[in-house]
């Protein structure tokens, strides 16, 4: 996980960028739950970001996070296994 990845240009340092995507509302739920953070610090924090429009267009994989986390982790998952099948073999 890097902060603004997209927003200062490292992404170009990977050689595979995973975007995990969300609903606005649900980051919203999620940060003020689980990091207990107020609307206003939220609300700045996605102002510095890109659209994720943007964002997936810089990246190489996207995951879904609208659902639940137990969904979460096995999208994650076969996306980790269907990278792994992309490197060659040694």
């Amino acid at each position: 996980e890097v902060p603004l990845l997209f927003e200062t240009d490292w992404y170009r340092s990977f050689d595979c960028n995973i975007l995990v995507v969300s609903d606005k509302n649900d980051i919203v739920k999620r940060l003020q739950s689980d990091r207990k953070m107020k609307i206003e610090e939220i609300e700045k924090i996605l102002r510095n970001q890109k659209p994720d429009d943007d964002k997936i267009v810089l990246s190489d994989v996207i995951i879904s996070n609208t659902s639940t986390p137990v969904k979460l982790e096995m999208n994650v998952k076969k996306k980790i296994k269907d990278i792994l099948k992309t490197l060659p073999k040694e």
